[in-house]
């Protein structure tokens, strides 16, 4: 129930490595050729441009090259920098002085030495022109912002026909000036090299060059041969690897990317640029900012002047709504180089989303100053308008981007995309053609289109509703139209009323039977975590059709989101409309509630709940799964306190300052009527007295962060007990025994007396199968007056329900009376009830339990056959009303709801729970039960001959329907 998440996969239709036996440029050259604006061969009947002038070249003759100039290769090929520069400066004054002087550049120059790198390679201009060291002194001046004097010194070796790297540099300068023809001209000297074999299939080199200029002339497919052939003949090679992953990262291709970053790490560890694109993988396939944020502050020890690691680092901090950090790092980075066009396009996407229009403007004419071209500075600032939800000034922006340069396929996608994302899907549609047609190798595209052409027209059935445009998959309309547009409707005006705000319509709510049909509609990518996203003007949900979850409470919680997005005009923090979307739905109906208050006291206990404006940084930061759940609780208890605290009206007036364009801090300030620190005192207080209990209770320690970092922070604090056992909880995850029993002997002779040491003592024990020893520790804790709901737990765990039936029953009542908020307790004492055939105790736990498990649809089946069963109308009409929300796709459901109905009086609307019951897409056996019952219910109101149409259905769908489970009785 996310407003947008995002997950990387291997897409089938993604730029698969191949490995020919030999290739050619076939279609690919034309297409290459079509781009240029100076074709590689002239026309018929014009005259070749005159040569350039030619620098005076070096004498051919190779300088021997010492066994001490490979060893200082090797070692920067491995990333062993100070090794490398130590065997370079020695070879200076030696035989192997040029190749000494380019090596030592490199190092200087991958190490953030540009002015250092300079000085040595200015030399190579004035003596016999080395030219590898006047390109090596070209680039870094380039990378320094003296583009200029770059590119005058390599137009004067452009003509060297050796001189390939200078070309490509050439063609990358012109580029970054918007200078396409210019630069396409000479690219396309490379791919003309390769056409008439001056370059051949032993020059990985000179391949892996042919490749970038591909890249650059926007020709993946030949840019992929050529780093295939590349490979081939220099395997390892790191200059390719880079070049072939910033290609996989573009076409949205972590998986490749990272399989050629992990490839160049494992020979170079230290290498800063591949720690940095391994960076962009962490964040393309899982969000994961702490790793991306380690990776580049490691990247920037070793290069501190590394542009494109301060453009991360950055984005994380944006991403977090913290502008004055973003900032502060973008200034740094353009310390660096002050003309790079990322870290400006970033700076004002700071300005965008801060609502500061001087900076944004001021970044906006730096940019389109230097290059007039740069359509992706709106696709930069694109991507965090995204994710503050800014759907509307996407398009804006994608619009302007593809007037700069309609040939920009990444622009023609990202206005597709929230084209339709916004309602307008003919025109989303369109646009996502002109980017295929443009790229070819766009996962995201190729996905989408195949959905809004394909899928959806052969699967799935649109209508206008009243205020909502709803599609529906057409096997399952025919029920969902039942239930679906009365719970919008009913919870829009619920909305409007409570928020004194009415959202421009129509509202468009899309329902996908599949989880593939849904994440390619949310991101374009076939794997997602979540159950319904929220664009603005259209969500978007699963059906219950695949598997199980509440739909009613996840299209109310998403619904929300369309007041929250529009009434701030987008501005809302994610923390403010997740915990308003959940306190919506927990005022609703009370199992519309989620209970995380174990996982939010840890969070609280480890001070790893953000101040209350940062909360954003709950979510951006969550390490897995249960962290983001905590975040979504987090921010709902958040609401919960802000409303008790202050009312409804001057939380929706917060809304409306950000709206504005109000920061977080000052909407909060201005809206309540006081300041970020005493709302995170007050806070605080609230959640004392809202998990009090668990400070009643053990409660175990918690561990996150990589394994390695967790045994580094312990080893250098020797007498931290938690360290040691964060280190234990770690191991025992990763299945690193040996480490964890270590790391535990040391934290139980800190302190053998600590409830955790005994914990992880029980622990330890069981992982080795000793579990008579792990009960007895665990009882030993529980005497001594550390019992809790995990201690509890662990006992079940380790006992034999069928050896010991008592005991375990004991154990789970008392984590039950421990925690009540928690369903797992109860659901093994409902296993022991069916066990033992026991229906009171089964009707007892069941009505526990229903109210913690909301989506789950066999508990409310359960509780309504019993509830039925003993004719407990009244109750099983309340049960029955929640449990189709749970399980609207139940036929067994839709029936025992009907017969509360029938037992309540209430006939026409048991009429309709039938009908519903057979519109369900179920299979043959389960619709016949429901033909069974529901002709018993109309020979109970005197329709004989519907009756008997019923029962002969049900005999057509047999087995005999008469062979049914007996009925129950409490």
């Amino acid at each position: 129930m996310v407003t947008g998440c995002l997950a990387g996969y291997a897409p089938t239709c993604t730029m698969m490595p191949s490995r020919p036996t030999r290739w050619f440029f076939a279609a690919g050259v034309t297409l290459l050729v079509g781009c240029a604006a100076s074709p590689a061969q002239p026309p018929a009947g014009s005259s070749p441009p005159p040569p350039r002038a030619k620098a005076p070249l070096a004498a051919p003759a190779p300088l021997p090259i010492t066994s001490r100039v490979v060893e200082a290769e090797r070692a920067l090929a491995e990333s062993r920098y100070a090794d490398a520069e130590a065997g370079f400066r020695q070879l200076l004054d030696s035989g192997d002085r040029a190749a000494a002087r380019r090596g030592l550049a490199r190092v200087l120059g991958v190490t953030g030495r540009d002015a250092e790198a300079q000085a040595l390679l200015e030399p190579a201009v004035t003596e016999p022109v080395d030219i590898e060291a006047v390109t090596l002194l070209a680039e870094s001046l380039w990378h320094s912002g003296n583009s200029a004097r770059a590119q005058s010194l390599l137009e004067a070796l452009t003509s060297q026909p050796e001189a390939r790297r200078a070309r490509l540099l050439l063609g990358e300068i012109r580029l970054d000036h918007g200078r396409r023809g210019d630069a396409e001209s000479v690219l396309m000297t490379l791919i003309q090299d390769y056409n008439d074999d001056r370059i051949g299939p032993e020059d990985g080199v000179g391949l892996a060059m042919v490749g970038r200029a591909a890249h650059l002339l926007r020709s993946p497919h030949d840019a992929n041969d050529a780093f295939n052939a590349a490979e081939r003949a220099a395997p390892g090679d790191a200059q390719t690897l880079l070049w072939r992953a910033e290609l996989f990262l573009e076409k949205h291709d972590p998986g490749h990317a990272e399989e050629v970053i992990a490839e160049l790490l494992e020979r170079a560890p230290n290498h800063p640029q591949a720690l940095v694109w391994l960076a962009h993988v962490k964040l393309e396939q899982a969000l994961d900012f702490d790793a991306a944020r380690a990776l580049c502050e490691r990247a920037l020890a070793i290069n501190p002047r590394l542009p494109h690691a301060y453009f991360v680092l950055a984005g994380l901090a944006l991403r977090d709504l913290e502008y004055k950090s973003a900032l502060e790092l973008l200034d740094r980075g353009l310390a660096a180089d002050p003309g790079q066009l990322e870290l400006l396009s970033l700076r004002a996407a700071v300005g965008f989303l801060s609502e500061d229009k001087a900076l944004l403007e001021s970044a906006r004419q730096k940019v389109f100053t230097k290059n007039p071209s740069y359509s992706r500075f709106y696709s930069i600032v694109g991507e965090y308008a995204e994710w503050e939800h800014r759907y509307d000034r996407i398009v804006e922006m994608m619009r302007d981007a593809v007037a700069i340069d309609d040939e920009d396929a990444e622009a023609h996608a990202a206005l597709g995309l929230n084209l339709i994302r916004a309602g307008q899907e003919l025109a989303g549609v369109q646009s996502l053609r002109r980017a295929g047609a443009k790229d070819p190798f766009n996962v995201r595209v190729y996905n989408t289109l195949n959905l809004f052409e394909q899928i959806i027209p052969e699967g799935y059935v649109s209508r206008k509703q009243g205020r909502f445009l709803i599609r529906y998959p057409k096997g399952e309309a025919a029920l969902l139209e039942r239930y679906v547009p009365a719970l919008l409707d009913r919870a829009f005006r619920k909305f409007v009323n409570a928020y004194g705000f009415t959202p421009s319509e129509p509202i468009g709510i899309e329902l996908y039977a599949l989880r593939e049909h849904f994440a390619v509609r949310t991101s374009g990518l076939p794997q997602t975590a979540i159950q319904g996203v929220c664009f603005g003007k259209t969500l978007a949900s699963l059906t219950p059709h695949s598997e199980s979850f509440n739909l009613g409470m996840t299209l109310w919680h998403e619904l929300a989101h369309v007041f929250h997005i529009q009434m701030s005009e987008s501005h809302v923090p994610r923390w403010l409309t997740e915990g308003l979307a959940e306190y919506e739905t927990l005022v609703e109906r009370d199992e519309w509630r989620r209970y995380s208050d174990p996982d939010l006291f840890v969070a609280s206990r480890m001070a790893r709940l953000p101040r209350v404006a940062g909360m954003n940084r709950a979510f951006s930061h969550a390490e897995h799964m249960q962290d983001m759940a905590t975040a979504y609780y987090a921010s709902s208890q958040i609401v919960v306190m802000l409303v008790e605290r202050f009312g409804r009206a001057r939380v929706n007036q917060v809304l409306r300052l950000h709206a504005r364009g109000m920061s977080t801090e000052a909407a909060l300030a201005a809206g309540l009527g006081t300041d970020a620190a005493a709302l995170d005192r007050e806070f605080a207080a609230y959640l004392d007295k809202s998990l009090q209990r668990y400070r009643q209770q053990f409660v175990p320690i918690d561990a996150r962060g990589e394994l390695s970092e967790l045994v580094a922070a312990a080893a250098a604090a020797p007498a931290d007990v938690d360290a040691k056992l964060r280190v234990v909880l770690t191991a025992l995850r990763e299945k690193q025994l040996p480490l964890a029993k270590a790391s535990w002997a040391e934290a139980a002779k800190l302190d053998p007396s600590s409830p955790d040491v005994s914990f992880l003592s029980a622990r330890l024990a069981a992982v080795e199968g000793q579990d008579a020893r792990a009960r007895a520790e665990l009882t030993r804790l529980a005497a001594a007056g550390h019992d809790g709901y995990s201690v509890q737990m662990s006992l079940v765990e380790l006992t034999n329900g069928k050896q010991d039936p008592n005991a375990l029953r004991a154990a789970l009542n008392k984590a039950h009376e421990h925690d009540p908020t928690q369903s797992e307790p109860l659901k093994g004492l409902l296993t022991l009830a069916e066990e033992a055939g026991d229906h009171a105790e089964e009707l007892r736990v069941l009505r526990q339990l229903a109210p913690l498990e909301a989506h789950e649809p066999a508990v409310y089946r359960r509780l309504l056959e019993l509830l039925v069963a003993g004719k407990a109308y009244p109750e099983a009409l309340k049960v029955g009303e929640a449990a189709v929300y749970a399980d609207m796709e139940g036929a067994k459901t839709h029936v025992l709801y009907a017969q509360a109905l029938a037992g309540a009086g209430r006939v026409t609307d048991a009429t309709f729970e039938f009908e519903s019951a057979l519109l369900a897409p179920v299979r043959p056996a389960e619709l016949a039960e429901a033909h069974l019952a529901y002709a018993a219910f109309l020979r109970t109101q005197g329709q004989v001959q519907r009756a008997d149409a019923e029962l002969a259905r049900a005999r057509e769908l047999g087995p005999d329907p008469a062979a049914q489970r007996p009925p129950v009785t409490p």
